[in-house]
């Protein structure tokens, strides 16, 4: 997992934090922006600029927290026709006012964040286990 933060400023619980960073398995990029996101071979493409520089991360899936306007500057015009079909697919997992217009409730945001972790859980198991 890899968080990326356009900020070096963390804004969750200090305790969210700790665990963030005691966890192997999850990659924490601060002052890291998305500057595309495309479609990749087996789910989708982000491409970023940062302190290491710019980078493409081939990913299997997106949880997007982008800010209090509703936006995905970031999204590839090509693929703006293609939110609904992605999100369907299971590969582009929408939160907060990205998916409900301008409802902006930190609590709506959070459950639809929570829903998308859980989706992603269950298909992660599903394939690990096609897999063996």
């Amino acid at each position: 997992m890899t968080i990326l933060n356009r900020s070096k400023r963390c804004r969750c619980l200090p305790l969210l934090w700790e665990r963030c960073r005691a966890t192997r398995s999850i990659t924490y990029l601060e002052n890291t922006r998305v500057t595309r996101i495309d479609e990749g071979e087996h789910g989708l493409s982000v491409d970023t600029t940062g302190r290491s520089g710019e980078q493409r991360l081939d990913i299997d899936y997106l949880i997007a927290a982008i800010g209090r306007r509703p936006r995905m500057p970031a999204l590839d015009p090509r693929l703006e026709g293609r939110v609904g079909p992605l999100t369907e697919a299971g590969i582009l997992f929408l939160a907060g006012d990205v998916r409900g217009g301008r409802t902006r409730q930190a609590s709506i945001a959070f459950a639809d964040g929570v829903r998308a972790a859980t989706e992603i859980a269950a298909a992660a198991g599903r394939r690990d286990a096609c897999a063996s």
